[in-house]
């Protein structure tokens, strides 16, 4: 479960501008919205989902502002920290070793 979020995580990180412009929930729009105060939310949802440039910069701005790149590097290393230590608990050799090629990809 914790890689397939992770996995998303990625991927919606990855592809933030065109989530954005498409108006797709994902890793860094809740983080941003978690992280920002009444005034900072409702401006970002203003603009989220719109395609104009200008509501995209604005976005992207927040994320600037709250150093979403830093955030994204803290979650994923905790988040891959947290998945190794439960792929060592697994008995079968095999199985850790395939879980941690998975993991690595």
């Amino acid at each position: 479960m914790d890689m397939g979020l992770l996995h998303h995580a990625r991927e919606d990180y990855n592809n933030s501008q065109q989530h954005l412009e498409r108006g797709k929930l994902g890793w860094p729009i809740l983080t941003a919205l978690k992280m920002s105060n009444t005034n900072e939310k409702r401006n970002i949802e203003a603009s989220f989902g719109n395609t104009d440039r200008d509501s995209v910069n604005r976005v992207l701005d927040y994320y600037n502002r709250f150093d979403m790149e830093d955030k994204w590097h803290e979650y994923e290393d905790k988040t891959i920290y947290e998945i190794k230590g439960l792929i060592n608990q697994l008995k079968s050799r095999h199985l850790r070793h395939v879980f941690n090629a998975i993991l690595n990809k």
